[in-house]
């Protein structure tokens, strides 16, 4: 179970810092 959730966690956080790194750069497009 912790295998699993660690690999939601860190999928997630990827998903956060793309998300965020598209909305920082968007304006610069």
């Amino acid at each position: 179970m912790r295998y699993s959730t660690l690999a939601k966690w860190s999928y997630g956080l990827k998903v956060l810092v793309v998300a965020e790194a598209i909305l920082f750069v968007s304006p610069y497009i």
